[in-house]
């Protein structure tokens, strides 16, 4: 417990108990997701669609089929189409994993376009609509090729042609999302061994729609890896999956799992490969033979469903909290315990809450300005407490701030030191500087009330949803 004193009033602080729940939290940019399917010649019934959501996901793979306008431009009428169901997804605040297609069947050399300049007009066209609903979008998948949108049975697989879809993708679509292709190979044939992509390189990730099938995840991989065999050719599973194991420490991997000949076997070794290729998202409804083995089978006190969905991406605790009375220095040790890293810029958030006769109030704060140089708090719907803290010192590792005039005491920072990746199986100690003795004051109706309050864990905007 710390204690401080001012006056005849004292604050007292207590450090909650930091056991890890047994429960996924619903956090942005990983977990579940199912497949929403649309053709863009035709305008969706949202009434309908509404009633399909899964609400306890955040993500949707939203696949759109183009082929009607394999020869031709898009017309008004179907960008009009694609532009209500990007709004139907934002409105209902889910997470948008993209994939077009021109096939739906399995017949993707028969069913793309006959020219690769046909491909990359489209990818033109659909680039406003993909830059003005970026906030909604967590990945795109795919080049827009091969059955299913897949990058197979295609005729465009040549190492130029994948390239100048790539880099037409990212330049007309400019939304600083993620993009994946479908196998280690082709990310390889994209970028040279030595480095080189530029932001493009930093931005592509993987995603694998045969995973566990086979040992080679129905050709994901090669059979096995000759020795020597060159940087653009497949290579065999323990090499892909080492590669996949450094590559997506910073870009996300994820797709659905298959039944076949690898169905069976022992979960911790399911988990194992899920945790090694730093697995992000997964599909939750198919395949049902593999989920319904997941949810049968045990694992760490839950079922390996459950289990497997609690640590999809990224899953942050706090670990421990540790007073320097001395310094007025607050640090809080977090920890991810997840198959992959946080990979979307956040902010760690430290809320100190107090107990009124009313009950409890929470403050939350949001960054003010585009360039965060000032955080402003944002009262609660009860109270009218607001608290604004000054720009942190050159360090980055404290924050000044100075109570509201009047109202309860609440106190709320901020600070980026979150910023990029937390890697796996990864701690960091975020640190804040408290100058305590400047928040204890007597409240707006000088009632004079003990000022107590436990020590809580926050819920950043990119989620460590922490708070017991």
């Amino acid at each position: 417990m710390f204690r401080f004193r001012r006056g005849g009033r004292v604050i007292r602080l207590e450090k909650a108990g930091f056991a890890e729940e047994t429960k996924d939290v619903p956090n942005p940019g990983r977990g579940w997701y199912r497949l929403y399917s649309f053709d863009a010649k035709e305008q969706i019934d949202e009434e309908e669609l509404r009633w399909c959501l899964a609400k306890e996901e955040r993500l949707a793979l939203v696949m759109i089929d183009l082929g009607a306008y394999r020869s031709v431009p898009l017309p008004p009428e179907a960008l009009g189409h694609i532009r209500q169901i990007f709004s139907f997804f934002q409105t209902w605040e889910k997470e948008m994993i993209l994939r077009f297609v021109y096939d739906r069947e399995g017949k993707g050399i028969e069913h793309e376009p006959g020219s690769l300049s046909q491909i990359l007009g489209h990818m033109g066209q659909l680039g406003p609509l993909v830059c003005q609903y970026a906030d909604g979008i967590f990945l795109v998948q795919g080049l827009m090729i091969g059955s299913w949108g897949e990058m197979h049975t295609s005729r465009y697989q040549a190492k130029e042609d994948l390239q100048e879809l790539a880099e037409t993708i990212f330049t007309e679509f400019a939304a600083d999302c993620f993009y994946a292709v479908r196998r280690p190979v082709l990310w390889r044939r994209l970028f040279a061994k030595e480095g080189g992509g530029g932001r493009l390189r930093s931005h592509m990730g993987l995603f694998n729609d045969g995973l566990l099938a086979s040992g080679t995840d129905l050709g994901t991989y090669a059979e096995k890896t000759p020795k020597g065999q060159p940087w653009e050719e497949p290579w065999g599973k323990k090499d892909e999956m080492e590669f996949q194991a450094r590559l997506c420490q910073n870009v996300p991997n994820g797709g659905e799992a298959v039944a076949g000949e690898r169905t069976l076997r022992d979960v911790r070794e399911t988990i194992g490969d899920l945790e090694q290729m730093h697995v992000t998202y997964l599909n939750s409804v198919y395949d049902e033979k593999i989920l319904g083995l997941w949810k049968e089978a045990e694992y760490g006190g839950v079922s390996a469903y459950e289990y497997i969905g609690m640590h999809l991406g990224y899953r942050l605790l706090v670990r421990d909290v540790s007073w320097d009375q001395k310094k007025s220095l607050l640090q809080v040790t977090v920890e991810n315990t997840g198959f992959a890293a946080l990979y979307e810029k956040s902010e760690a958030k430290l809320s100190l809450w107090r107990r009124t006769r009313e009950g409890e109030l929470a403050w939350e704060s949001s960054p003010a300005g585009e360039g965060g140089s000032a955080w402003e708090g944002e009262p609660a719907k009860e109270g009218g407490l607001a608290w604004e803290c000054e720009p942190a010192k050159e360090s980055g590792s404290a924050w000044e701030c100075e109570p509201a005039r009047e109202g309860e005491l609440a106190w709320e920072g901020a600070l980026t030191i979150l910023a990029g990746c937390l890697q796996s199986k990864q701690k960091q100690v975020l640190s804040w500087e408290l100058p305590i003795q400047n928040w204890i004051r007597q409240d707006s109706l000088g009632q004079g009330m003990p000022g107590q309050g436990t020590l809580r864990r926050g819920t950043p905007r990119h989620g460590m949803s922490m708070r017991q």
